[in-house]
């Protein structure tokens, strides 16, 4: 009975350390995602300033 109740103990640390494994690494797909997505908003962001200024530059004929 002692052997079946420290399989199961060690069964389950097992599992534990695999799920926090495929956790940590979905975690950091996700943070790729994320930083990813707003490297793209801020390139974007940045070339409406320029047109912006560029706009604003021609409207005041500097």
């Amino acid at each position: 009975m002692a052997d079946t109740l420290d399989r199961s103990a060690s069964s389950l640390l097992g599992d534990l350390v695999s799920q926090v494994t495929e956790l940590f690494r979905k975690e950091i797909m996700l943070l790729r995602a994320e930083l990813g997505e707003k490297a793209t908003q801020a390139v974007t962001a940045c070339g409406l300033i320029v047109a912006a200024v560029v706009l604003a530059l021609t409207a005041l004929n500097v």
